[in-house]
Parts: C-alpha cells; sequence; structure tokens
C-alpha cells in the first residue's frame, strides 16, 4: 500500500484511539462516555483526514503565469493562506497566488476546491441555514457548537443568512418558467352558481324552529 505522508499524523491518532479503546480506563465507561470520546477526538481525527486531504492536492500551482478574464497576465507567485471553518472545525489552506502590478491576486486552488467567500464552508453553511430556519441565530449557533463543535459568529451568521437568499427570487422565477415550459393544455372546467343557496320550506322545520322564524 502507498504511503502518504500528508495521512500520518491522522493514521498516528487512529491508532492512539484504538489504543485507549482497548485500555482499562476505557473499559470502564459506559456507552455514553464512550460516545462522547469519539464525538470530541473522532471529530478531531476527521479534521486532520481533512488536513491530509488537502496537503495532497497541493498549492494549487499550475505553471509560470495566470492570465485572468481581464486578459492580464499576473507573473509574481507566492504563497497565501486561508483559515475556512469546516463541519470538523478549523483548517489553513496554503494556495499559490498569482499577482501583478495594480491587478488583483487569483488563486487557482480557490477554483479547484470551491472555497467560499466567507470562511466557513458551504457544508457547514447549509447546516447552519438549516438550522436558521427552524429557530433563531443564537439558538441555532448554540446547536451547532453543541454537535460540530465549530464557533460561528452571529455576524457571520447573519451574513451567511443574506447570501443564502439572495437566489430565493431568481430560484422560483426560474422554477416557474420550468413549469410552463412542461405544462399541457387541459380541458376548462367551469362551474356555475346563482348564489341564492339552499331553499327551506317552513313547512319542513321542525316545531321549536319553526315557532322562532
Amino acid at each position: 500500500m502507498e504511503n502518504h505522508d500528508s495521512f500520518t499524523f491522522a493514521e498516528n491518532q487512529f491508532l492512539q484511539m484504538t489504543d485507549f479503546l482497548t485500555s482499562n480506563e476505557a473499559n470502564s465507561f459506559n456507552l455514553s462516555e464512550v460516545e462522547e470520546y469519539l464525538q470530541k477526538d473522532g471529530r478531531e481525527l476527521l479534521r486532520n483526514l481533512l488536513i491530509g486531504y488537502l496537503e495532497e492536492r497541493g498549492v494549487g500551482e499550475v505553471g509560470p503565469s495566470v492570465t485572468g478574464s481581464d486578459g492580464i497576465k499576473r507573473t509574481h507567485k507566492r504563497l497565501r493562506t486561508r483559515n475556512i471553518k469546516t463541519l470538523f472545525g478549523e483548517v489553513a489552506i496554503n494556495r499559490m497566488a498569482y499577482s501583478g502590478r495594480g491587478v488583483a491576486s487569483l488563486f487557482p486552488l480557490d477554483g479547484m476546491l470551491n472555497l467560499p467567500l466567507l470562511g466557513v464552508s458551504y457544508h457547514l453553511q447549509k447546516h447552519l441555514v438549516l438550522e436558521v430556519i427552524k429557530t433563531s441565530f443564537d439558538e441555532s449557533i448554540e446547536s451547532l457548537e453543541r454537535w460540530t463543535g465549530v464557533k460561528i459568529t452571529k455576524e457571520q451568521a447573519k451574513q451567511i443568512i443574506i447570501e443564502s437568499a439572495k437566489d430565493f427570487n431568481k430560484f422560483y422565477d426560474e422554477k416557474i418558467l420550468q413549469e410552463k415550459n412542461i405544462a399541457t393544455a387541459q380541458p376548462l372546467l367551469i362551474l356555475t352558481s346563482d348564489g341564492k343557496g339552499v331553499v327551506m320550506l317552513k313547512s319542513d322545520l321542525r316545531e321549536a324552529t319553526r315557532s322562532r322564524t
């Protein structure tokens, strides 16, 4: 099996976890205590696996230069780091920046990984939005931290919700257009009514009711 140095730390942590789970201390745990241990250390293991994957992907170096959509070639290269909060915790991503005098830098890796403009992964943003639909901002943030261990500020939460709602009208406009395109003509169903209601005969009323009319 090919050895990937990027995953060495995660592999060592996994072995430490399995050693602990077979230790005398762990043998005294009840089910809830084991769940709590796995939730905390298992989350860190997944974060380290993600870090290993990102290291394997490299820094996004695609050659000596990059030409942007503006037609300007960027020939100066330097490494830049971005911190992104993910479902498993915060990770630092090293990316190669291509820059030039007086123009914005380009990061090919950002496009390859579809990195968000905000410092929160899209997957984590999705979980937050699903929580906010059900409850308040504060409770959503607390719930997300409780289940993922990741702390998102209230300001970040507001920005995420604003961004997620930008395409609301466009989504339903496109949906209406799609429905119009697949709609087929059907015969009309027409109902008529005189609005007079139901005729009651006084002679058919009960004695008590007839005496009140």
